[in-house]
Protein backbone atom coordinates (compact mmCIF):
# COMPACT_ATOMS: atom_id res chain seq x y z
CA UNK A 1 0.00 0.00 0.00
CA UNK A 2 1.73 3.17 -0.70
CA UNK A 3 1.93 5.82 1.57
CA UNK A 4 -1.01 8.05 0.39
CA UNK A 5 -3.46 4.93 0.45
CA UNK A 6 -2.19 4.85 3.85
CA UNK A 7 -2.71 8.46 4.78
CA UNK A 8 -6.23 8.26 3.41
CA UNK A 9 -7.25 5.02 5.52
CA UNK A 10 -5.81 6.47 8.74
CA UNK A 11 -8.38 9.81 7.91
CA UNK A 12 -11.12 7.32 7.12
CA UNK A 13 -11.05 5.73 10.54
CA UNK A 14 -10.62 8.94 12.34
CA UNK A 15 -13.69 10.20 10.55
CA UNK A 16 -15.41 6.79 11.49
CA UNK A 17 -14.48 6.76 15.31
CA UNK A 18 -15.48 10.54 16.19
CA UNK A 19 -19.09 10.08 13.33
CA UNK A 20 -21.28 11.14 16.40
CA UNK A 21 -18.75 11.20 19.49
CA UNK A 22 -20.48 14.81 20.53
CA UNK A 23 -23.95 13.27 21.40
CA UNK A 24 -25.29 11.82 24.57
CA UNK A 25 -26.60 8.69 22.78
CA UNK A 26 -23.20 7.06 20.61
CA UNK A 27 -23.33 3.68 18.68
CA UNK A 28 -20.27 1.54 20.03
CA UNK A 29 -17.52 1.99 17.50
CA UNK A 30 -16.53 -0.55 14.88
CA UNK A 31 -12.66 -0.98 14.66
CA UNK A 32 -10.24 -3.86 14.84
CA UNK A 33 -7.48 -3.17 17.78
CA UNK A 34 -4.64 -2.73 15.08
CA UNK A 35 -6.96 0.20 13.50
CA UNK A 36 -7.05 2.08 16.83
CA UNK A 37 -3.63 1.67 17.77
CA UNK A 38 -2.72 3.05 13.92
CA UNK A 39 -4.62 6.19 14.67
CA UNK A 40 -4.50 6.66 18.61
CA UNK A 41 -1.52 9.30 18.44
CA UNK A 42 -2.96 11.42 15.90
CA UNK A 43 -6.75 11.09 18.07
CA UNK A 44 -4.87 12.48 20.69
CA UNK A 45 -2.71 15.03 18.84
CA UNK A 46 -5.80 16.27 17.46
CA UNK A 47 -7.54 16.92 20.67
CA UNK A 48 -10.08 13.99 20.05
CA UNK A 49 -8.98 11.13 22.42
CA UNK A 50 -11.45 11.67 25.08
CA UNK A 51 -14.17 11.59 22.24
CA UNK A 52 -13.28 8.03 21.35
CA UNK A 53 -12.41 6.81 24.66
CA UNK A 54 -16.13 7.27 25.41
CA UNK A 55 -16.96 5.59 22.39
CA UNK A 56 -14.85 2.39 23.55
CA UNK A 57 -14.97 2.55 27.03
CA UNK A 58 -17.78 -0.54 27.60
CA UNK A 59 -15.94 -2.26 24.79
CA UNK A 60 -13.58 -5.19 24.21
CA UNK A 61 -11.28 -2.59 22.62
CA UNK A 62 -10.78 -0.85 26.56
CA UNK A 63 -8.42 -3.32 27.64
CA UNK A 64 -6.26 -2.88 24.83
CA UNK A 65 -2.87 -0.55 25.37
CA UNK A 66 -3.87 2.15 22.97
CA UNK A 67 -7.56 2.74 24.52
CA UNK A 68 -5.21 2.84 28.04
CA UNK A 69 -4.06 6.15 26.38
CA UNK A 70 -7.15 6.95 25.00
CA UNK A 71 -8.77 6.64 28.61
CA UNK A 72 -5.95 9.04 30.08
CA UNK A 73 -6.40 11.69 27.92
CA UNK A 74 -9.97 11.82 28.74
CA UNK A 75 -9.22 11.76 32.32
CA UNK A 76 -6.66 14.72 31.85
CA UNK A 77 -9.55 16.56 29.67
CA UNK A 78 -12.18 16.06 32.57
CA UNK A 79 -9.17 17.49 35.35
CA UNK A 80 -8.58 20.15 32.85
CA UNK A 81 -12.35 21.25 32.07
CA UNK A 82 -12.35 22.11 36.05
CA UNK A 83 -9.63 24.00 35.94
CA UNK A 84 -10.48 25.75 32.95
CA UNK A 85 -13.78 26.36 34.27
CA UNK A 86 -12.50 28.14 37.44
CA UNK A 87 -9.95 30.22 35.60
CA UNK A 88 -12.99 31.69 33.30
CA UNK A 89 -15.14 32.97 36.08
CA UNK A 90 -11.85 34.32 38.12
CA UNK A 91 -10.82 35.97 34.62
CA UNK A 92 -14.49 37.29 34.08
CA UNK A 93 -14.83 38.47 37.91
CA UNK A 94 -11.63 40.22 37.34
CA UNK A 95 -12.85 42.43 34.34
CA UNK A 96 -15.80 43.03 35.36
CA UNK A 97 -14.69 44.87 38.21
CA UNK A 98 -12.31 47.09 36.00
CA UNK A 99 -15.60 47.85 34.08
CA UNK A 100 -15.00 45.22 30.96
CA UNK A 101 -17.15 43.55 29.26
CA UNK A 102 -15.77 40.24 27.77
CA UNK A 103 -17.16 38.08 25.40
CA UNK A 104 -15.87 34.07 25.56
CA UNK A 105 -15.80 32.35 22.34
CA UNK A 106 -14.87 28.96 21.10
CA UNK A 107 -13.84 26.47 24.22
CA UNK A 108 -16.22 26.05 26.82
CA UNK A 109 -18.64 27.97 25.01
CA UNK A 110 -18.38 25.24 22.64
CA UNK A 111 -17.86 22.45 24.84
CA UNK A 112 -21.05 22.95 27.09
CA UNK A 113 -23.05 21.13 23.85
CA UNK A 114 -20.72 18.13 24.10
CA UNK A 115 -22.75 15.15 26.16
CA UNK A 116 -20.27 15.67 29.48
CA UNK A 117 -17.41 17.90 31.02
CA UNK A 118 -13.85 16.57 29.51
CA UNK A 119 -14.60 15.35 26.10
CA UNK A 120 -13.39 18.91 24.92
CA UNK A 121 -9.63 19.50 25.24
CA UNK A 122 -8.60 22.85 26.58
CA UNK A 123 -5.45 24.99 25.15
CA UNK A 124 -6.90 28.58 26.42
CA UNK A 125 -9.35 31.51 27.20
CA UNK A 126 -10.31 33.23 23.65
CA UNK A 127 -12.03 36.48 25.39
CA UNK A 128 -13.24 39.51 22.91
CA UNK A 129 -13.32 42.97 24.14
CA UNK A 130 -14.26 46.28 22.88
CA UNK A 131 -11.70 47.94 21.01
CA UNK A 132 -12.09 51.11 23.74
CA UNK A 133 -11.35 48.60 26.42
CA UNK A 134 -8.75 46.80 24.69
CA UNK A 135 -5.56 48.38 26.53
CA UNK A 136 -7.03 48.20 29.40
CA UNK A 137 -7.63 44.44 29.18
CA UNK A 138 -4.21 44.03 28.35
CA UNK A 139 -2.60 45.87 31.41
CA UNK A 140 -5.22 43.97 33.68
CA UNK A 141 -3.91 40.48 32.25
CA UNK A 142 -0.23 41.54 32.44
CA UNK A 143 -0.99 41.97 35.66
CA UNK A 144 -1.91 38.48 37.00
CA UNK A 145 0.97 36.56 36.09
CA UNK A 146 0.53 33.00 34.28
CA UNK A 147 -2.91 33.20 35.39
CA UNK A 148 -3.15 36.34 32.57
CA UNK A 149 -1.36 34.25 29.78
CA UNK A 150 -3.95 31.68 29.91
CA UNK A 151 -5.97 34.36 27.81
CA UNK A 152 -5.94 34.42 24.14
CA UNK A 153 -7.50 38.52 23.79
CA UNK A 154 -8.60 39.81 21.22
CA UNK A 155 -9.49 43.22 20.23
CA UNK A 156 -13.05 43.26 18.97
CA UNK A 157 -13.60 40.27 16.60
CA UNK A 158 -10.08 40.97 15.47
CA UNK A 159 -9.35 37.71 12.98
CA UNK A 160 -12.10 35.71 14.04
CA UNK A 161 -15.00 38.08 12.09
CA UNK A 162 -16.06 40.82 10.12
CA UNK A 163 -19.23 41.83 11.46
CA UNK A 164 -19.90 45.01 13.31
CA UNK A 165 -18.59 45.00 17.23
CA UNK A 166 -22.08 46.35 18.59
CA UNK A 167 -24.05 44.19 15.77
CA UNK A 168 -22.39 41.66 17.39
CA UNK A 169 -22.62 42.18 21.31
CA UNK A 170 -26.02 43.42 21.10
CA UNK A 171 -27.25 39.71 19.97
CA UNK A 172 -24.68 37.85 22.62
CA UNK A 173 -25.99 35.60 25.52
CA UNK A 174 -25.40 35.84 29.15
CA UNK A 175 -25.30 32.08 30.57
CA UNK A 176 -24.90 31.33 34.42
CA UNK A 177 -22.86 28.97 35.81
CA UNK A 178 -22.96 29.35 39.62
CA UNK A 179 -22.76 32.64 40.85
CA UNK A 180 -21.25 33.82 37.43
CA UNK A 181 -22.44 34.42 34.51
CA UNK A 182 -20.62 34.45 31.17
CA UNK A 183 -21.34 36.55 27.92
CA UNK A 184 -20.90 34.16 24.42
CA UNK A 185 -22.31 34.51 21.30
CA UNK A 186 -25.75 34.21 19.46
CA UNK A 187 -25.65 30.62 18.16
CA UNK A 188 -25.47 32.39 14.40
CA UNK A 189 -22.97 34.15 14.89
CA UNK A 190 -20.51 31.30 16.87
CA UNK A 191 -21.05 28.97 14.13
CA UNK A 192 -20.31 30.98 11.41
CA UNK A 193 -17.09 32.17 13.52
CA UNK A 194 -16.25 28.35 14.27
CA UNK A 195 -16.74 27.41 10.57
CA UNK A 196 -14.28 30.00 9.63
CA UNK A 197 -11.64 29.74 12.59
CA UNK A 198 -11.31 26.19 11.36
CA UNK A 199 -10.51 26.38 8.07
CA UNK A 200 -8.11 29.11 8.93
CA UNK A 201 -6.14 27.09 10.18
CA UNK A 202 -6.29 24.83 7.79
CA UNK A 203 -8.85 22.18 8.92
CA UNK A 204 -6.26 20.22 10.59
CA UNK A 205 -7.47 19.50 13.73
CA UNK A 206 -10.70 16.43 13.52
CA UNK A 207 -11.67 17.97 17.08
CA UNK A 208 -13.00 21.43 15.56
CA UNK A 209 -15.49 19.91 13.37
CA UNK A 210 -17.13 18.05 16.25
CA UNK A 211 -17.15 21.87 17.63
CA UNK A 212 -19.01 23.10 14.34
CA UNK A 213 -21.53 19.32 14.26
CA UNK A 214 -22.26 19.76 17.93
CA UNK A 215 -23.54 23.52 17.47
CA UNK A 216 -25.62 22.65 14.11
CA UNK A 217 -27.41 19.93 15.75
CA UNK A 218 -28.14 22.18 18.79
CA UNK A 219 -29.58 25.04 17.13
CA UNK A 220 -32.90 26.42 18.19
CA UNK A 221 -36.12 26.03 15.43
CA UNK A 222 -35.68 29.97 14.88
CA UNK A 223 -32.03 29.70 14.12
CA UNK A 224 -31.46 32.67 11.71
CA UNK A 225 -29.72 31.09 8.44
CA UNK A 226 -29.14 34.47 6.77
CA UNK A 227 -27.67 35.84 9.65
CA UNK A 228 -24.99 32.41 9.94
CA UNK A 229 -24.50 32.79 6.16
CA UNK A 230 -23.93 36.92 6.39
CA UNK A 231 -23.69 39.14 3.36
CA UNK A 232 -20.22 38.03 1.94
CA UNK A 233 -21.23 35.12 -0.66
CA UNK A 234 -17.35 34.34 -0.44
CA UNK A 235 -17.41 33.97 3.60
CA UNK A 236 -21.01 32.13 3.05
CA UNK A 237 -19.89 29.58 0.73
CA UNK A 238 -17.02 28.77 2.97
CA UNK A 239 -19.65 28.38 6.06
CA UNK A 240 -22.10 26.21 3.82
CA UNK A 241 -18.80 23.71 2.68
CA UNK A 242 -17.75 23.35 6.33
CA UNK A 243 -20.99 22.63 7.25
CA UNK A 244 -21.33 20.47 4.42
CA UNK A 245 -18.15 18.55 5.32
CA UNK A 246 -19.31 17.95 8.98
CA UNK A 247 -22.55 15.84 7.34
CA UNK A 248 -20.27 14.50 4.66
CA UNK A 249 -17.14 13.31 7.58
CA UNK A 250 -18.87 12.72 10.92
CA UNK A 251 -22.43 12.16 10.28
CA UNK A 252 -23.59 15.29 11.57
CA UNK A 253 -27.77 15.99 11.01
CA UNK A 254 -27.84 18.75 9.18
CA UNK A 255 -31.05 19.03 7.41
CA UNK A 256 -33.42 18.28 10.32
CA UNK A 257 -34.93 21.44 11.66
CA UNK A 258 -33.19 23.39 9.27
CA UNK A 259 -34.41 26.70 11.16
CA UNK A 260 -36.13 30.30 9.89
CA UNK A 261 -35.87 31.55 6.83
CA UNK A 262 -36.81 32.04 3.56
CA UNK A 263 -37.40 29.46 1.31
CA UNK A 264 -35.09 31.35 -1.13
CA UNK A 265 -32.40 30.98 1.92
CA UNK A 266 -32.65 27.50 2.35
CA UNK A 267 -32.11 26.60 -1.39
CA UNK A 268 -29.51 29.21 -1.45
CA UNK A 269 -27.70 27.14 1.75
CA UNK A 270 -28.33 23.89 -0.21
CA UNK A 271 -26.92 24.97 -3.20
CA UNK A 272 -23.81 26.41 -1.43
CA UNK A 273 -23.23 23.62 0.33
CA UNK A 274 -21.99 21.36 -2.39
CA UNK A 275 -18.58 20.30 -2.04
CA UNK A 276 -15.22 20.98 -4.53
CA UNK A 277 -14.03 17.58 -5.36
CA UNK A 278 -10.51 18.68 -3.66
CA UNK A 279 -12.39 19.39 -0.27
CA UNK A 280 -12.86 16.48 1.38
CA UNK A 281 -9.47 14.66 0.04
CA UNK A 282 -7.32 17.93 1.54
CA UNK A 283 -9.51 17.65 4.96
CA UNK A 284 -8.30 14.25 5.14
CA UNK A 285 -4.41 14.82 4.12
CA UNK A 286 -4.54 16.61 6.89
CA UNK A 287 -6.32 14.94 9.46
CA UNK A 288 -3.24 12.03 8.69
CA UNK A 289 -0.86 14.23 9.21
CA UNK A 290 -1.86 15.72 12.76
CA UNK A 291 0.45 18.97 11.94
CA UNK A 292 -0.42 22.00 13.00
CA UNK A 293 0.41 24.52 9.46
CA UNK A 294 0.01 27.68 11.75
CA UNK A 295 3.32 28.09 13.38
CA UNK A 296 5.41 28.65 10.54
CA UNK A 297 8.85 29.74 12.74
CA UNK A 298 8.86 26.13 13.52
CA UNK A 299 9.04 25.40 9.36
CA UNK A 300 12.36 26.22 8.50
CA UNK A 301 14.62 24.03 11.63
CA UNK A 302 12.22 21.54 10.69
CA UNK A 303 13.11 21.13 7.22
CA UNK A 304 17.03 21.91 7.95
CA UNK A 305 17.11 19.51 10.44
CA UNK A 306 16.52 17.01 7.81
CA UNK A 307 18.41 18.20 5.57
CA UNK A 308 20.64 14.77 5.06
CA UNK A 309 17.38 13.04 4.42
CA UNK A 310 16.24 13.42 0.79
CA UNK A 311 13.16 11.70 1.55
CA UNK A 312 12.04 13.17 4.68
CA UNK A 313 13.06 16.72 3.29
CA UNK A 314 10.52 16.26 0.49
CA UNK A 315 7.82 14.85 2.49
CA UNK A 316 8.16 17.84 5.24
CA UNK A 317 8.57 20.24 2.88
CA UNK A 318 4.92 19.12 0.59
CA UNK A 319 3.71 18.87 3.92
CA UNK A 320 3.95 22.26 4.84
CA UNK A 321 3.38 23.42 1.17
CA UNK A 322 0.24 21.02 0.81
CA UNK A 323 -2.52 23.88 2.61
CA UNK A 324 -5.02 24.30 0.14
CA UNK A 325 -7.87 25.31 2.66
CA UNK A 326 -5.49 27.84 4.22
CA UNK A 327 -4.01 29.64 1.24
CA UNK A 328 -7.87 29.58 -0.31
CA UNK A 329 -9.38 31.62 2.83
CA UNK A 330 -5.57 33.72 3.05
CA UNK A 331 -6.24 35.42 -0.48
CA UNK A 332 -10.29 34.96 0.38
CA UNK A 333 -10.62 32.76 -2.77
CA UNK A 334 -14.20 30.87 -3.31
CA UNK A 335 -14.53 27.28 -2.61
CA UNK A 336 -15.07 25.84 -6.08
CA UNK A 337 -13.19 22.91 -8.70
CA UNK A 338 -10.78 25.52 -9.79
CA UNK A 339 -6.95 24.62 -9.02
CA UNK A 340 -5.31 25.35 -5.56
CA UNK A 341 -1.64 26.08 -6.91
CA UNK A 342 -2.89 29.34 -7.74
CA UNK A 343 -3.75 30.45 -4.03
CA UNK A 344 -0.78 28.09 -2.62
CA UNK A 345 1.27 30.14 -4.72
CA UNK A 346 -0.15 33.36 -3.49
CA UNK A 347 0.21 32.33 0.08
CA UNK A 348 3.96 31.20 -0.19
CA UNK A 349 4.64 34.76 -1.79
CA UNK A 350 2.90 36.47 1.22
CA UNK A 351 4.85 34.87 3.56
CA UNK A 352 8.12 34.85 1.78
CA UNK A 353 9.38 37.85 4.46
CA UNK A 354 9.03 35.63 7.10
CA UNK A 355 12.22 33.53 5.91
CA UNK A 356 14.70 36.22 7.00
CA UNK A 357 13.41 35.98 10.30
CA UNK A 358 13.57 32.19 10.92
CA UNK A 359 17.17 32.48 9.46
CA UNK A 360 18.09 35.34 11.99
CA UNK A 361 16.29 33.16 14.54
CA UNK A 362 18.19 30.04 13.61
CA UNK A 363 21.24 31.91 13.93
CA UNK A 364 20.73 34.00 16.96
CA UNK A 365 20.10 29.87 19.13
CA UNK A 366 23.35 29.02 17.21
CA UNK A 367 25.04 31.90 19.00
CA UNK A 368 23.37 31.21 22.13
CA UNK A 369 24.50 27.38 22.10
CA UNK A 370 27.90 28.42 21.32
CA UNK A 371 28.16 30.84 24.63
CA UNK A 372 26.72 27.92 26.74
CA UNK A 373 28.95 25.43 25.46
CA UNK A 374 32.20 28.11 26.42
CA UNK A 375 30.78 28.78 29.51
CA UNK A 376 29.77 25.09 30.73
CA UNK A 377 31.83 24.03 33.36
CA UNK A 378 33.21 20.89 31.47
CA UNK A 379 34.67 23.72 28.63
CA UNK A 380 36.77 25.52 31.58
CA UNK A 381 37.82 22.34 32.86
CA UNK A 382 39.15 21.79 29.41
CA UNK A 383 40.62 24.70 29.00
CA UNK A 384 42.61 24.42 32.08
CA UNK A 385 43.63 21.06 31.86
CA UNK A 386 45.12 22.34 28.33
CA UNK A 387 46.61 25.69 30.06
CA UNK A 388 48.22 23.03 32.79
CA UNK A 389 49.99 20.65 30.31
CA UNK A 390 51.29 23.69 28.19
CA UNK A 391 52.79 24.62 30.82
CA UNK A 392 54.47 21.77 32.07
CA UNK A 393 55.78 21.66 28.44
CA UNK A 394 57.49 24.77 28.56
CA UNK A 395 58.86 24.34 32.16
Amino acid sequence: MSESMKERSRAHLIANALSGSWRSSIAPLQISDAELTEVTELLIQGGAGALVWRRICDSTLATSEAAGQLRQAYRLHRLEAVVHLRKIKQILERMRAAGIEPVLVKGWSVARLYAEPGLRHFIDVDLCVARRDYARAQQLLAGLGDEGLYVDLHEGLDHLDTIAWDDFFARTQLLRVDETEIRVPCAEDHLRILCIHWLRHGAWKPAGLCDIAALVESRSADFDWQRCLGVDPVRAGWVACTISLAQELLGANVDAKLGAGSADILSALSAQRELPCWLVPAVLRQWSRSLSPNNRYEALPSLLSNITNWRAFIGEAYSRLDQPIRATIALHGRFNNYPRWPYQLGELLLHSPEVPKQLASLLYEKLKEVRRSLSSPRTSDLSLALSAKTWQQKH
